[in-house]
């Protein structure tokens, strides 16, 4: 590992380019995956699929950063990107399309943080620690998200018919989903370090052009997406 690369990793540019890129990632996810799963049959579980699979960039944010409280930056990237989408739709911001998911997000992250701050830093990188974590983020995920209707004036979702909450009816495939993509972004942020630390070449031009680009390509697939 060169000095220039360490620096690099220390440096608030690094910090910057990281979470603008991981965010911009998950929110393209955030916004476009819920068709996907509609289409396939997954219409009551997409929100626990999805907040199952937030874990995957939260972690590699804090490993790739080194500070947990970073991750509360994400959600707001993503906030922007559901923002955007309900723009292009034509919905009205407080809605449950639009409020109740950028409040899942803040919810997500928040939980995270409280796991991450609780749990000690080599349980949570091991392969089993990781998915406890996981699994533990899922379920506090989906309590949080219960009292949406205090912030957004929008009640949570529930089950057709009934007054079960789908964030708990989900609890299952959310922390099922999220005890695979918690380990998965433990190994991905580790990765990417070690690709930055590797010795005879500068990563910061990469990953400057990475960000931006990947941020601007997930906001015009988006548009492709949803302007018809």
């Amino acid at each position: 590992m060169t000095a220039g690369n360490q620096s690099f990793l220390e440096s608030k540019r690094f910090l910057f380019y990281s979470i603008i890129l991981i965010g911009s990632l998950w929110g393209f996810v955030e916004s476009a995956a819920g068709i996907g799963l509609r289409g396939c049959g997954a219409r009551f579980y997409s929100g626990s699929i999805l907040t199952g699979t937030s874990l995957l960039f939260f972690s590699c944010a804090w490993v790739l950063t080194g500070r947990w409280l970073l991750v509360m930056a994400l959600p707001v990237i993503a906030g922007v990107f559901r923002l955007y989408v309900g723009l292009l739709l034509g919905e009205a911001l407080i809605s449950g399309a639009v409020a109740n998911p950028i409040y899942a997000f803040f919810v997500e992250a928040f939980a995270f943080c409280q796991v991450i701050y609780l749990i000690r830093q080599t349980h949570v990188r091991s392969l089993a620690g990781g998915a406890l974590a996981g699994m533990a983020v899922a379920v506090l995920s989906a309590n949080l998200f219960l009292p949406v209707k205090l912030v957004t004036g929008i009640p949570a979702c529930v089950v057709p018919g009934t007054g079960f909450p789908l964030s708990i009816w989900g609890l299952p495939v959310a922390a099922a989903v999220a005890a695979v993509s918690m380990p998965l972004g433990v190994r991905t942020g580790e990765g990417i370090r070690r690709w930055i630390q590797a010795p005879g070449h500068q990563r910061e031009d990469v990953l400057a052009r990475l960000s931006i680009g990947v941020s601007a390509s997930c906001l015009l697939m988006l548009t492709l997406l949803y302007v018809h």
